[in-house]
């Protein structure tokens, strides 16, 4: 039973740590500390450290974690839909996802050690995928009649891309209305609409 409850409160307190580093990022701290996390989590830095013996098993169970709140924001798009609609539908669903995961970036771009952690990068990776898989099957039946011999597939994940999300809201600072008009003009403009 004693063990039974230890292993609940290890549970309970790597929770507690890897959701504070998650609502840090949320709430626009670039770079958190293990002190700062530490204190969010309301445990001592020397607990961080004994749950977490390296910051790359501390980003792991962050991501773990945050993935399913990404995952939900992705959903199968109606193809009886028009294809203007399932664009519209595509992009904002993109958009959403990108501005879930902003943060979590701006936390950890001026982090060395966040750049090479393979659980980032590993996580990147797969909503990537996950994202041009979601294209591919909102945009499918259009992308074969075209036969995809101009690389439009290609343009219209790049038009999408979390990078070109990026550039639009934080550089050229479009409002939300803007930026997605923005994306979805350019993917239509793949089927000359």
């Amino acid at each position: 039973m004693a063990i039974d409850a230890r292993n609940t409160r290890t549970v309970r307190t790597r929770t507690r740590i890897a959701d504070a580093m998650i609502e840090a990022a949320l709430a626009g701290e670039t770079s958190p500390t293990i002190q700062q996390i530490a204190q969010r989590a309301g445990v001592a830095v020397r607990s961080v450290h004994y749950h977490f013996e390296t910051t790359e098993s501390l980003y792991a169970e962050a991501v773990r974690r945050y993935e399913p709140r990404v995952a939900r924001l992705i959903v199968a798009i109606d193809k009886r839909l028009s294809l203007e609609s399932r664009v519209r539908v595509l992009v904002a669903q993109h958009e959403a996802v990108y501005r879930a995961i902003a943060p979590l970036y701006s936390a950890v771009r001026d982090r060395p050690q966040a750049l090479k952690s393979s659980s980032i990068n590993e996580a990147m990776h797969r909503l990537r995928r996950v994202l041009e898989r979601h294209v591919s099957e909102t945009l499918g039946d259009e992308l074969r009649v075209v036969a995809d011999r101009h690389g439009s597939r290609e343009r219209i994940i790049a038009a999408v891309s979390f990078e070109t999300w990026r550039n639009l809201d934080r550089v050229q600072r479009l409002s939300r209305s803007r930026l997605t008009n923005h994306m979805t003009t350019n993917v239509l403009r793949e089927f000359a609409l």
